[in-house]
């Protein structure tokens, strides 16, 4: 039987990937049937949430930032809500499906990121998993370079580039966002990442 954490793992990461897609499906309907694209509008809602609960959460605690970790923030904080806007725009020239499929172009990414800055290891099956994520990846591009299909009119090598481009930020601020947990506590990281977005997001709005 698998361990009760393992279990909660899975489940808590089905319940992310339902949300994703979810938010995902609102999008492209957004964009679809309304011609609406406001990416750094949505993605500011987010992130004054996290910075209002989590800074809340983290106001009586001792910090431990100092000025070169305020600017790691910011650099995750600039590589996350660059990536969420992609994700939004992207839209405008793909479907939800072939999005999410082209996310996983960050696994490749984040193992090679993880392997250099954070000196992680990862056996033959996770190389050759990757592999064939690419193939995938490569197989569906080419698809849709080649197919002027109507029922496919929304799909383009644009919207696929937007989506990998998306896809790598996605991966450089989640191996940042390794390395800042391991220096600082859950609120603490939840609640800055919350007011750098916020500011990013807000400017541009």
């Amino acid at each position: 039987m698998p361990k009760r954490q393992t279990v909660i793992a899975v489940g808590l990461g089905q319940l992310l990937s339902l949300c994703i897609t979810g938010t995902s499906s609102a999008s492209s309907a957004l964009w679809r049937h309304y011609s609406i694209s406001i990416p750094f509008t949505q993605n500011l809602c987010n992130y004054i949430l996290l910075a209002i609960i989590y800074t809340t959460f983290s106001r009586n605690k001792p910090s431990s930032s100092t000025s070169r970790f305020s600017w790691q923030f910011f650099g995750f904080s600039f590589a996350d809500v660059l990536g969420n806007v992609l994700a939004v725009l992207a839209f405008k020239n793909t479907s939800v499906l072939s999005a999410l499929v082209l996310s996983s172009w960050s696994i490749p990414c984040i193992m090679l990121l993880s392997t250099y800055f954070l000196n992680a290891t990862y056996s033959k099956i996770h190389v050759q998993s990757a592999f064939v994520c690419l193939i995938g990846l490569a197989l569906l591009i080419w698809g849709d370079t080649i197919d002027d299909d109507e029922a496919t009119k929304n799909h383009s090598w644009i919207g696929d580039m937007i989506c990998l481009s998306s896809a790598t930020l996605y991966a450089i601020s989640n191996v940042t966002e390794e390395h800042l947990v391991k220096q600082h506590t859950s609120t603490e990281f939840l609640g800055k990442a919350g007011f750098w977005g916020s500011i990013l997001c807000g400017l541009q709005a």
